[in-house]
Protein backbone atom coordinates (compact mmCIF):
# COMPACT_ATOMS: atom_id res chain seq x y z
CA UNK A 1 0.00 0.00 0.00
CA UNK A 2 2.84 2.39 0.76
CA UNK A 3 4.06 1.82 -2.80
CA UNK A 4 0.75 3.15 -4.12
CA UNK A 5 1.26 6.38 -2.18
CA UNK A 6 4.83 6.61 -3.45
CA UNK A 7 3.59 6.16 -7.03
CA UNK A 8 0.99 8.88 -6.47
CA UNK A 9 3.69 11.24 -5.15
CA UNK A 10 5.82 10.51 -8.22
CA UNK A 11 2.85 11.21 -10.48
CA UNK A 12 2.32 14.60 -8.86
CA UNK A 13 6.05 15.33 -8.94
CA UNK A 14 6.13 14.60 -12.67
CA UNK A 15 3.18 16.88 -13.35
CA UNK A 16 0.72 14.12 -14.20
CA UNK A 17 -2.82 15.41 -13.84
CA UNK A 18 -5.15 13.31 -11.75
CA UNK A 19 -8.86 12.71 -12.12
CA UNK A 20 -11.61 11.78 -9.65
CA UNK A 21 -10.81 8.09 -10.00
CA UNK A 22 -7.13 8.57 -9.17
CA UNK A 23 -7.99 10.61 -6.09
CA UNK A 24 -10.70 8.21 -4.94
CA UNK A 25 -8.36 5.25 -5.23
CA UNK A 26 -5.43 6.86 -3.47
CA UNK A 27 -7.76 7.92 -0.63
CA UNK A 28 -8.87 4.27 -0.35
CA UNK A 29 -5.22 3.38 0.11
CA UNK A 30 -5.07 5.87 2.99
CA UNK A 31 -8.08 4.07 4.50
CA UNK A 32 -6.46 0.67 4.31
CA UNK A 33 -3.19 1.69 5.94
CA UNK A 34 -4.78 3.90 7.72
CA UNK A 35 -2.82 7.09 7.18
CA UNK A 36 -4.52 10.28 8.31
CA UNK A 37 -1.52 12.47 7.49
CA UNK A 38 -1.34 11.18 3.89
CA UNK A 39 -5.10 11.62 3.53
CA UNK A 40 -4.89 15.17 4.85
CA UNK A 41 -2.10 15.98 2.38
CA UNK A 42 -4.22 14.64 -0.47
CA UNK A 43 -7.20 16.66 0.80
CA UNK A 44 -5.05 19.82 0.81
CA UNK A 45 -4.03 19.04 -2.78
CA UNK A 46 -7.69 18.61 -3.72
CA UNK A 47 -8.55 21.98 -2.18
CA UNK A 48 -5.62 23.66 -3.94
CA UNK A 49 -6.78 22.37 -7.31
CA UNK A 50 -10.51 22.79 -6.59
CA UNK A 51 -11.30 19.07 -6.93
CA UNK A 52 -12.93 18.32 -3.58
CA UNK A 53 -16.48 19.12 -4.72
CA UNK A 54 -16.70 15.97 -6.84
CA UNK A 55 -19.17 13.55 -5.18
CA UNK A 56 -16.95 10.48 -5.62
CA UNK A 57 -13.90 12.26 -4.23
CA UNK A 58 -15.97 13.72 -1.38
CA UNK A 59 -17.31 10.28 -0.46
CA UNK A 60 -13.78 8.88 -0.48
CA UNK A 61 -12.66 11.72 1.79
CA UNK A 62 -15.51 10.96 4.20
CA UNK A 63 -14.54 7.29 4.30
CA UNK A 64 -10.84 8.07 4.73
CA UNK A 65 -11.45 10.47 7.62
CA UNK A 66 -13.88 8.05 9.26
CA UNK A 67 -11.51 5.07 8.98
CA UNK A 68 -8.78 7.22 10.51
CA UNK A 69 -11.13 8.20 13.36
CA UNK A 70 -11.49 11.86 12.38
CA UNK A 71 -15.26 12.37 12.28
CA UNK A 72 -14.98 16.14 12.53
CA UNK A 73 -13.38 16.35 9.10
CA UNK A 74 -15.67 13.62 7.71
CA UNK A 75 -18.66 15.73 8.77
CA UNK A 76 -17.09 18.87 7.34
CA UNK A 77 -16.57 17.24 3.94
CA UNK A 78 -20.11 15.84 3.92
CA UNK A 79 -21.75 19.16 4.79
CA UNK A 80 -19.53 21.07 2.33
CA UNK A 81 -20.56 18.90 -0.62
CA UNK A 82 -22.71 20.95 -3.02
CA UNK A 83 -24.76 17.87 -3.88
CA UNK A 84 -24.97 14.45 -2.27
CA UNK A 85 -25.80 11.10 -3.79
CA UNK A 86 -26.46 7.66 -2.33
CA UNK A 87 -22.73 6.99 -2.01
CA UNK A 88 -22.06 10.14 0.02
CA UNK A 89 -25.05 9.43 2.31
CA UNK A 90 -23.91 5.84 2.79
CA UNK A 91 -20.41 7.07 3.58
CA UNK A 92 -21.51 9.40 6.39
CA UNK A 93 -24.03 6.92 7.84
CA UNK A 94 -21.36 4.20 7.83
CA UNK A 95 -18.84 6.64 9.36
CA UNK A 96 -21.10 7.32 12.32
CA UNK A 97 -22.01 3.66 12.70
CA UNK A 98 -18.41 2.45 12.71
CA UNK A 99 -17.20 5.13 15.09
CA UNK A 100 -19.77 4.66 17.83
CA UNK A 101 -22.32 7.36 17.00
CA UNK A 102 -25.47 5.35 16.36
CA UNK A 103 -27.88 8.23 16.97
CA UNK A 104 -26.14 10.37 14.37
CA UNK A 105 -26.19 7.44 11.92
CA UNK A 106 -29.94 7.05 12.49
CA UNK A 107 -30.52 10.80 12.23
CA UNK A 108 -28.74 10.93 8.87
CA UNK A 109 -30.60 7.83 7.68
CA UNK A 110 -33.90 9.56 8.44
CA UNK A 111 -32.78 12.79 6.81
CA UNK A 112 -31.69 10.88 3.70
CA UNK A 113 -34.95 8.95 3.39
CA UNK A 114 -37.51 11.41 4.71
CA UNK A 115 -36.14 14.83 3.78
CA UNK A 116 -34.05 14.04 0.72
CA UNK A 117 -36.28 11.25 -0.58
CA UNK A 118 -33.38 8.92 -1.32
CA UNK A 119 -34.23 5.24 -1.20
CA UNK A 120 -31.81 3.21 0.94
CA UNK A 121 -29.72 0.43 -0.55
CA UNK A 122 -28.55 -2.76 1.10
CA UNK A 123 -25.33 -0.94 2.05
CA UNK A 124 -27.38 1.74 3.80
CA UNK A 125 -29.36 -0.86 5.72
CA UNK A 126 -26.22 -2.69 6.84
CA UNK A 127 -24.77 0.56 8.20
CA UNK A 128 -27.90 1.71 10.01
CA UNK A 129 -28.75 -1.76 11.35
CA UNK A 130 -25.19 -2.10 12.62
CA UNK A 131 -25.61 1.21 14.44
CA UNK A 132 -28.90 0.00 15.94
CA UNK A 133 -27.50 -3.36 17.04
CA UNK A 134 -24.41 -1.87 18.68
CA UNK A 135 -26.49 0.54 20.70
CA UNK A 136 -29.32 -1.78 21.72
CA UNK A 137 -31.88 -0.10 19.46
CA UNK A 138 -33.28 -3.36 18.13
CA UNK A 139 -36.87 -2.09 17.85
CA UNK A 140 -35.67 0.92 15.89
CA UNK A 141 -33.75 -1.41 13.54
CA UNK A 142 -36.84 -3.53 12.99
CA UNK A 143 -38.79 -0.38 12.13
CA UNK A 144 -36.25 0.48 9.42
CA UNK A 145 -36.52 -3.02 7.96
CA UNK A 146 -40.29 -2.73 7.68
CA UNK A 147 -40.12 0.48 5.66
Amino acid sequence: MAKALEAFDRMLGNGVSCDQFTYSNVLKVCCSIPSLSSGQQIHAHLIKFNCESNMHVGSSLIEMYAKCGNLTDAEYVFHAMPTRDMISWNSIIKAYSQNGYPKKAIMHFRKMTEEEGIKPTSTTFVAVLSACSHSGLVDEGLTFLRQ
